[in-house]
């Protein structure tokens, strides 16, 4: 329903939403641990004026640079977060291998300046 009303807001100002970046997830908690399913889908309007969309929940979502998972526990995150900043190490170790390459104190500056 928020989905549906800040849609007629932009709509009766003549904007638009963004309809590739549309994600629905569930925020769930579980004392056991598990969890607790996918949770239900929400419909919502397209820029087409009659036209909808069903969007199903995703197990994590891209947020300004954070992955949230369902359960919030930043699994996600630390892991594609790690696998970059090793990305990045192996990247600038090459670097420094080469006859003229970068000094390694500028080395860990741009690496400390990648994460």
């Amino acid at each position: 329903m928020a989905f549906q009303e800040a849609h007629k807001w932009l709509s009766a100002r003549g904007l638009k939403t963004d309809q590739v970046k549309n994600e629905l997830i569930h925020f769930t908690w579980s004392t056991r641990g598990r969890h607790a399913g996918d949770g239900p889908t929400a419909t919502i309007p397209t820029n087409t004026p009659g036209e909808t969309k069903i969007l199903k929940p995703a197990k994590s979502i891209h947020y300004l640079r954070v992955w949230l998972d369902s359960q919030l526990n930043f699994i996600e995150h630390v892991q594609r977060m790690t696998t970059k900043a090793i990305a990045t190490t192996h990247a600038l170790r090459l670097l420094g291998n080469l006859i003229r390459g970068m000094h390694q104190i500028h080395a860990r500056q741009i690496y400390i300046g990648a994460i």
